[in-house]
C-alpha cells in the first residue's frame, strides 16, 4: 500500500495529515530560528602607498583562519607575496583585494611586494 500524506474528506478535497506536516514545519523554522553561526574571523588589512606597505608589522592569533585585504593606492600594480602564508595575488592600482588564509602555526611570516622587491614587511601570529 502507498504511503499517502493527504487524505480525502468527505467533501472530496484532499488534506495533508497535521502529523505530517508538523515535523518539516518545525525542522524548517528551528533552521530558521537559529542558523548555524560560523566563528568571527580576525580581519587585517595592509595598504601599499608610495611603494610601501602600511602598516609594515601586523599581529594575529595563531592557530586561527583571517582574513587580510590588500589595498594598492600606487599608480601601477603590485605582486603581494608570502610563501609562509602560502599567498601571491596581484593588486592592480587603485582597488583592493580580500584573502581568506587558513589557520596558521605561531610565527613570523614575511610579505614582500615581488614586482618592486624593496616593500617588505611582517605578519607575526602569537
Amino acid at each position: 500500500m502507498p504511503l499517502r500524506f493527504y487524505r480525502r474528506v468527505e467533501s472530496g478535497v484532499r488534506v495533508m495529515r497535521l502529523r505530517q506536516a508538523i515535523l518539516p514545519t518545525i525542522a524548517l523554522l528551528g533552521t530558521m530560528l537559529f542558523p548555524a553561526v560560523a566563528p568571527a574571523q580576525q580581519a587585517l588589512g595592509i595598504v601599499v602607498q608610495s611603494r610601501q606597505f602600511a602598516p609594515t608589522q601586523l599581529r594575529a592569533t595563531a592557530d586561527a583562519p583571517f582574513t587580510l585585504k590588500v589595498t594598492n593606492l600606487d599608480a601601477n600594480p603590485i605582486e603581494f607575496a608570502s610563501a609562509g602564508l602560502r599567498v601571491d595575488r596581484i593588486v592592480s592600482p587603485n582597488t583592493s583585494v580580500t584573502i581568506d588564509v587558513a589557520a596558521l602555526p605561531r610565527g613570523r611570516y614575511t610579505f614582500v611586494d615581488v614586482m618592486h622587491g624593496s616593500p617588505q614587511g611582517v605578519l607575526i601570529l602569537d
